[in-house]
C-alpha cells in the first residue's frame, strides 16, 4: 500500500486530500471557509506532513443549523468520521473553530490523536465568557457583530468572476495569500442550475456557529494532556493576550508561539510564516511515533514530548 493509498480511498463527499508527506495531520479550518484555502500552508508542510480535512459540517449539510447546535457536537461529528475510518494518532490542526473543535474532540477521545496544533483558536477569557453566558440567558446571543455580518452576506453572484471582483475589493481578503484566495473562489462557491454560483459554505451554519461559541472551554481545556503548540497572532481580536497568558498557566505543558504583527488570519495571510512556526514541532512529534507499514501509527518509547 502507497503512502497515500488510504488517504486517497476516503469518500470524497467526506475528506479532502489536501497532500504531503510524512506525519498523518487532520486540518479543520475555521468557520466559513473551505479546507482547500489551507492548500498554501499545507504546500509549506509538505514534507513533514499528509493532510486531510473533513468537509465542514456546514457544507455538507441540506438543513438548516439546529437551534441548539453546539461547537461539541461538530467535535464529537468530526471525532465520529476519523474512528470510522480507522484514522487514529492523527496530529489535529485547527484554525480558530478548527482549533477549538480539534481541542474538544481530543479531550475525549485522546487516543485518536499523537498532538495539538492551535492557531489562534477561540478561546476567550473568562470575563468574555461569562458576558456571552448572560447574553443566551436573556437570548441575545444572536446579536453579535459577526453572526450580523454572517446572516447579511452575499449569497449568490451571477459567475465566479463577479464574485472574485467583489472579494478583491474587500478588505477582508486584501492580505490573503494568492493561492489562498484563489482556492475560495474555486471551492468556497458552488455552481447552480442556472449557471450563477452560491456560498458552498452556508452563511445560515456560519452565523449559528458564531452564536454559540462554547462557554465552558476552559474546563474541557484541563483535560488535554497532548503534546500541543497554540501558534497566535500577537494583533489578533480573537485569541487575546490575556487568554493566552492564562492559557500558558493552565497547560504548561503546552508550547506557545506568537507571531509578532499578525492577526487572526494569519494561517491564509501568511502560510510560510506559519509554517516556520508549525514546522519544528511537527516534525518532533513525527519521529516520536512508528509508521508501520499496515499504516497504523504506534508509540516509540521515549517519545512524548
Amino acid at each position: 500500500m502507497s503512502p497515500m493509498s488510504r488517504e486517497e480511498a476516503l469518500p470524497a463527499d467526506l475528506f479532502v486530500v489536501l497532500g504531503g508527506q510524512g506525519t498523518l495531520c487532520h486540518l479543520a479550518p475555521a468557520n466559513g471557509f473551505p479546507p482547500q484555502v489551507y492548500t498554501p500552508l499545507v504546500t509549506a508542510l509538505a514534507d513533514v506532513g499528509r493532510f486531510i480535512a473533513l468537509v465542514p459540517l456546514a457544507m455538507r449539510a441540506v438543513i438548516p443549523p439546529p437551534r441548539k447546535l453546539t461547537w461539541h457536537m461538530l467535535a464529537e461529528e468530526m471525532a465520529n468520521h476519523l474512528q470510522a475510518y480507522g484514522l487514529q494518532q492523527v496530529v489535529a490542526i485547527g484554525h480558530s473553530l478548527g482549533g477549538v473543535m480539534s481541542l474538544l474532540a481530543a479531550a475525549r477521545y485522546p487516543s485518536l490523536f499523537r498532538a495539538l496544533v492551535l492557531m489562534d483558536p477561540v478561546i476567550l477569557p473568562p470575563a468574555t465568557l461569562w458576558m456571552l453566558r448572560w447574553l443566551r440567558r436573556v437570548g441575545l446571543e444572536g446579536r453579535s457583530a459577526l453572526v450580523r455580518a454572517a446572516r447579511r452576506r452575499r449569497r449568490v453572484f451571477p459567475n465566479r468572476e463577479a464574485a472574485r471582483e467583489r472579494y478583491r475589493r474587500h478588505p477582508f481578503f486584501a492580505a490573503w495569500h494568492p493561492q489562498a484566495f484563489e482556492a475560495y473562489v474555486h471551492y468556497g462557491l458552488r455552481e447552480r442550475a442556472d449557471g450563477s454560483v452560491e456560498l458552498a459554505y452556508s452563511p445560515d451554519w456560519e452565523a449559528r456557529v458564531f452564536a454559540t461559541v462554547p462557554i465552558d472551554i476552559w474546563q474541557w481545556i484541563l483535560r488535554v494532556r497532548l503534546p500541543t503548540l497554540v501558534v497566535y497572532g500577537a494583533r489578533s481580536d480573537t485569541f487575546r493576550r490575556s487568554a493566552a497568558r492564562r492559557l500558558q498557566r493552565v497547560w504548561p505543558h503546552a508550547r506557545f508561539v506568537a507571531l509578532a504583527d499578525a492577526g487572526h488570519m494569519f494561517p491564509l495571510e501568511e502560510p510560510e510564516r506559519a509554517a516556520r512556526a508549525i514546522r519544528p514541532f511537527l516534525a518532533e512529534v513525527g519521529t516520536a511515533f512508528s509508521d508501520p507499514e499496515d499504516g497504523s501509527p504506534q508509540h516509540k518509547k521515549g517519545g512524548a514530548l
